[in-house]
């Protein structure tokens, strides 16, 4: 056979190949899609016998597939068979092991692999650093959450308001309640400030018996057009009974009802132990008349 003719057949061979390995790595994107994790397994296995290599695009999609239905396992595994096949994963395949981790529960596990993509200095991107934080929320690792907050700037990866409200959650979890008022009031001051972001600050406020932080906060609400609903409300009248400000409880529940909104059992609740503990028998009974 001619030299030319050779070539030519490579070239064919090289080509149905290439054809071949991106029907695969489509094939696997779908099942990635259709949360058929088994099914990407077994096609990434198939590339493998017919000596097409799989290659990041492969792997992630698998990756993804597995994370969408929690199978943190085997996206850990496929990382690491990544490294073996000397393939360099990219930021999608980091981002999808981590949020496998963080569904599976294993916080731990979902930190110890954005770390890896760090020292592969792999640009990450906002959805990686949104999995860690939530990672770090669910361990109630505030330190961690709040340095992912500074790589996220420091890499120019604008943070959004979740990411904020997630680290916020992590600190309040951890017991920082008075890095969760600040950082609010640097949203506030940012002009970025939905509810989300209330409720978490709230929240603080009821563990840390700040009934006049949770007061202005509520008209903080008021004044950015945010509309306190009865969580925001329930978490005021709570802080007040804790911080023994009974008279302030007893008219958030009564601003609920102007506003049109039915306080929940629970409202009501904290409101009458409260009335109990500072001996006003009469709003008991009236507290109790409403339910």
């Amino acid at each position: 056979m001619a030299a030319g003719a050779v070539a030519a057949s490579r070239d064919g061979w090289s080509e149905a190949g290439a054809n071949r390995h991106q029907s695969y790595n489509a094939g696997i994107s779908a099942c990635e899609k259709g949360s058929q994790w088994q099914h990407a397994l077994g096609l990434l296995r198939e590339l493998w016998y017919r000596q097409l290599e799989p290659d990041v695009i492969s792997y992630s999609a698998g990756i993804g597939a597995c994370g969408r239905c929690g199978q943190w396992q085997h996206a850990v595994l496929l990382l690491s068979e990544l490294a073996e096949a000397e393939v360099e994963p990219n930021s999608i395949s980091y981002s999808s092991v981590v949020s496998a981790c963080v569904k599976g529960g294993h916080w731990d596990r979902a930190l110890w692999v954005l770390r890896e993509s760090m020292h592969a200095k792999v640009k990450l991107d906002l959805v990686s650093y949104i999995s860690g934080i939530s990672a770090c929320e669910d361990g109630g690792q505030w330190q961690e959450a709040l340095s992912l907050l500074r790589r996220m700037l420091a890499a120019s990866v604008e943070p959004e308001i979740h990411s904020h409200s997630t680290a916020m959650s992590a600190c309040e979890k951890g017991g920082q309640l008075q890095r969760v008022l600040l950082m609010l009031s640097e949203l506030r001051d940012a002009e970025l400030e939905p509810d989300i972001v209330y409720s978490v600050g709230l929240s603080a406020c009821k563990k840390g018996y700040w009934w006049q932080e949770a007061l202005s906060l509520i008209q903080g609400m008021s004044d950015a057009s945010l509309e306190p609903d009865v969580i925001s409300y329930s978490a005021g009248v709570d802080a007040c009974v804790r911080g023994e400000h009974l008279e302030q409880a007893l008219s958030l529940l009564g601003d609920m009802r102007y506003a049109g909104m039915d306080p929940s059992v629970s409202s009501y609740r904290v409101g009458v132990t409260g009335c109990e503990k500072a001996g006003q028998g009469q709003h008991v009974l009236s507290l109790l008349g409403e339910v």
